[in-house]
Formats: structure tokens, C-alpha cells, sequence
């Protein structure tokens, strides 16, 4: 027996296992079409909450008049994530986060393997909505910005559309964003940076299913209905329209900017093991953090 399939297998039926936990701890619903190996959402998932134990809002300063919004990837909000938020923090900027995950009561592990990327996108995608509406509610905040990371990369860029227009926002920014799930906008009117390593295969079939030019597909209640242009085929059409769109690669850069030293992961998929590769060189690291800093020293810096 193929000792690779043979762990893939075992994992999926560990995480079987901890359904009926974690669905009882859960107040959501999924439901798994015939022939499907991922669930999806069912109605409404947690709101955005200052109540809430998960939900973040650090401040630099009193009055601060920058802000983003950081939406975490398909694992919650991880190692990864905090880095960023690190680095957005260290670059004098307020930082409202969250783990829509943890208030959704979901664990991490068993989302990844069960939930479709679409359901994954909605459950972070409608905290991050309401974190943007919270910020939007302090007019201290002329000043506001996007982040995401993964998923929430796809997040803040899928759910543009859906988001009160305003013009204190300023700018996108979306580290390696998924090749699944929701579509992204037609148009966009704000700048978009997307950032990604040439070398993250994140979620691929094979070491060379590269991530940024990977052919997603879209969902409809829980069926492809069609496919989704890649990460890199959307930005170069958006470019071509002359819309604010800047795709920026780093060699020597996995998925996650902030997860460490590059290295292989042997990672058990539905279909069986594939090494994907995460993180970054510090050479990578240090023109990613600089090109941040000079991207968002440009659309901050004037009222």
C-alpha cells in the first residue's frame, strides 16, 4: 500500500471523527452535496463583535488616523497572520483583526479539510465586513486599508462589491490569495497590490500547481457552476483596462510571507499527499517588508 494515500486517507478519517464534536460545538450549519468531498455553509455565521474574546482592535496611538482591516487565512489566525499584523503595527498603524473561526466555535483543522474555500470566505469574509463598518464609525479614522493573507487575501478582494464605498479607503493589499472560491470584482477603483512567492504550490496537486497561476473554479449553492480566471490572469486583464492593479513576485518565497523559514510541508490533501511549500528567505522577507513599507507610505502619507 502507497504509504502517502495511505496517511491521506487516515487523516480524512481522523477529522471524520471530529465532527459530530465539533458540529455540536458549533452553531453552524454545512451541508455536503452527493459527489463532494467539501461542505458548505448553510445561512448566516458570526457578526463582527467587540464583545466578542476574538475579535482585536490594537491601537498605536490615541487617535490614530490610519487603520486596516486584516482578514487571516483557511488555518484561523495563526502564526502567519500575527506576523503581518506585526509588521502593520511596527509601520504605525492601528490593526483590527479577529478569528472568525474561534467565534464561529469551528476548529481550524477540521474547516480545512471539510469546508469549501467559498464557505471558508464567507464565514471570514462577513466579520470583516462588519470590522470595516466599525472603523468606518470612527471619524478619527481618515485613513483605512485592507490586508489579507490566503483566504482573507481573496476575502478582501471578492467582497469588494459587496462593502459600503467610502473614500477614506485607501488601499488593498492581498498576500498570496486563494485560486478557489468566490470571484473577484470585475473593476476596482482602489489600488490593488497583490503579493505572492513563486514557489507557493499551497493547496495544489503537485509541486508545480503553482498558486498565482492556478485556474480556481466557482460555486453556486454548493455545485461548480463555472471557472475562475487565475489570480495572475485577473490582475494582467485588470492591467490591460488600465485599473490600479499591481501583481509583485518574490523568488525564493513560498505561501506566507511571515511563516517562518521556507520549507516543505507534506500535506494530507482529499486526493492524497503533495508537498506544498510555505514561507520565505530572509532576502525575500526583507524586499516584501520594504515594498510594503514604500506602498503604504505612498497612499498614507497625505490627507
Amino acid at each position: 500500500m502507497d504509504r502517502g494515500n495511505s496517511a491521506g486517507v487516515l487523516a480524512r478519517i481522523a477529522a471524520l471523527a471530529l465532527i459530530p464534536f465539533l458540529v455540536s460545538c458549533s452553531r453552524l450549519e454545512f451541508t455536503r452535496p452527493i459527489g463532494h468531498e467539501m461542505s458548505n455553509l448553510v445561512g448566516s455565521s458570526a457578526d463582527f463583535s467587540l464583545d466578542s474574546w476574538d475579535v482585536y482592535v490594537d491601537k498605536v496611538t490615541d487617535k490614530n488616523t490610519k487603520v486596516i482591516i486584516y482578514a487571516h487565512g483557511g488555518g484561523g489566525l495563526g502564526r502567519c497572520d500575527r506576523g503581518a499584523i506585526r509588521m502593520l503595527k511596527n509601520l504605525g498603524f492601528d490593526v483590527i483583526y479577529f478569528d472568525a473561526f474561534a467565534m464561529n466555535r469551528l476548529d481550524p483543522r477540521w474547516v480545512n479539510l471539510n469546508v469549501s474555500d467559498a464557505s471558508k470566505q464567507d464565514i471570514i469574509g462577513n466579520v470583516f465586513m462588519g470590522a470595516y463598518k466599525y472603523a468606518l464609525t470612527q471619524s478619527h479614522y481618515t485613513k483605512i486599508g485592507f490586508y489579507g493573507f490566503s483566504q482573507g487575501g481573496s476575502v478582501v478582494l471578492a467582497f469588494l462589491d459587496k462593502i459600503q464605498k467610502d473614500s477614506r479607503l485607501r488601499l488593498i493589499l492581498s498576500e498570496a490569495p486563494s485560486s478557489h472560491g468566490h470571484p473577484f470584482p470585475s473593476a476596482v477603483n482602489i489600488p490593488v497590490y497583490i503579493f505572492h512567492g513563486e514557489k507557493d504550490n499551497w493547496g495544489g496537486r503537485s509541486e508545480s500547481d503553482l498558486m498565482f497561476f492556478r485556474h480556481g473554479s466557482i460555486w453556486n449553492n454548493g455545485y461548480r457552476s463555472s471557472a475562475k480566471l487565475s489570480n495572475a490572469n485577473w490582475a494582467k486583464k485588470l492591467q490591460s483596462e488600465g485599473q490600479p492593479v499591481t501583481a509583485i513576485s518574490y523568488a525564493d518565497a513560498g505561501h506566507g510571507f511571515h511563516c517562518g523559514m521556507m520549507h516543505a510541508v507534506v500535506r494530507q490533501m482529499s486526493f492524497g499527499s503533495v508537498t506544498g511549500f510555505a514561507g520565505v528567505a530572509p532576502g525575500a522577507l526583507q524586499m516584501y517588508e520594504n515594498d510594503i513599507k514604500d506602498i503604504t507610505t505612498r497612499y498614507f502619507s497625505s490627507d
